[in-house]
């Protein structure tokens, strides 16, 4: 046969371990096994009225009823239900073969009273009331009045076992009960503080969202502002620029006025300092200005202008030869 080592059976090696441990301390043995095999045909026919004599106590307390999930008109129905299952339970048990089937069956007990959430005081109460029926059956399954000291032996005997059964049934379905009944403890702590942690960081969340989104709003308005300041800065550039060449254009400007000024004014001063036309000389231009053909060719000069210059050249320069303070000759241009 292949060795199995799934999870189910390894559980089942764990618990078959642990119940041989309790074989070993409750003092279990096989004469105990041998009395309860002895004792089952009358435990049997006995059980009945043990059950119902279990059932019509638990029946006048209300809070018990509710545990069984009674609905309106229906209290019977689920008394009878929980009655069968705690009869193949205590058959299973009494029968002193302490199997997987056993064991199995307390595992259930143990889970459903985690379930419904049954006070342990009230399994122990109602554990202890069919005890007391049960150990007084057993009390009288053995008397003689030839050996009394024997049949009395034998009860004693039966009873031992008896409550040694009933202490391990307890103890296996109590450590189910705790079992289920602390994990799922554990589970509702786990949720809550889940939930909490969910609510602190999904506020967390939300803020930091609301606070990414005024984040993203203002950059994208920081970048259009940067985007427009960009432009204004390309607009102000192009304006210094040409602000810059206006500026270049009026000082050439202003300077070429000045130029021109400067140059005037010097040729202004020169003839200024020239001597005045004789008369025939001034009499000699004014015929040649007013004549029609010599207007067409040349254009009027000023008064001073050709005074300067109309006279006959080799008069002039002989002039200004004979003149001994007589300064250079003007060279202004027209």
């Amino acid at each position: 046969m292949p060795y199995d080592n799934s999870p189910a059976a390894a559980h089942n090696q764990s618990m078959e371990s642990a119940l041989q441990e309790r074989f070993s301390f409750y003092k279990i043995d096989n004469e105990a096994k041998s009395a309860l095999a002895e004792f089952y045909p009358a435990f049997e026919k006995a059980l009945p009225d043990l059950l119902t004599q279990f059932y019509d106590h638990v029946a006048q307390w209300p809070v018990l009823v509710q545990m069984f999930g009674v609905r309106p008109g229906g209290q019977q129905a689920a008394l009878d239900r929980a009655r069968s299952a705690q009869s193949t339970h205590w058959l299973k048990l009494f029968s002193g073969r302490f199997d997987q089937s056993y064991v199995e069956s307390a595992r259930r007990i143990g889970e459903m009273h985690a379930r419904i959430g049954l006070d342990p005081k009230w399994y122990f109460g109602g554990y202890s009331l069919t005890i007391g029926n049960l150990l007084a059956v057993a009390i009288g399954q053995y008397s003689s009045r030839f050996n009394p000291g024997g049949a009395h032996k034998k009860s004693a005997h039966l009873v031992a076992s008896l409550v040694k059964c009933a202490m391990l049934d307890m103890d296996l379905v109590m450590q189910v009960y705790l079992e289920v009944f602390y994990k799922a403890q554990f589970q509702k702590k786990l949720d809550e503080i889940a939930t909490g942690f969910e609510s602190s960081i999904g506020g967390i969340i939300s803020r930091v969202s609301e606070s990414a989104g005024t984040m993203q709003s203002t950059a994208s308005g920081m970048s259009a502002t940067a985007e427009e300041t960009s432009k204004q800065a390309g607009a102000v550039a192009a304006a210094s620029e040409q602000a810059s060449t206006n500026v270049q254009t009026v000082a050439s400007a202003a300077e070429e006025r000045s130029k021109e000024r400067r140059v005037g004014k010097e040729c202004r001063s020169r003839l200024r300092s020239c001597p005045p036309l004789s008369p025939r000389s001034a009499a000699r231009s004014a015929s040649r200005a007013r004549s029609p053909a010599r207007r067409s060719r040349t254009p009027a000069r000023p008064t001073r202008w050709c005074r300067a210059w109309s006279a006959p050249r080799r008069r002039s320069a002989k002039w200004w030869r004979s003149s001994p303070t007589s300064p250079s000759r003007p060279t202004c241009s027209p």
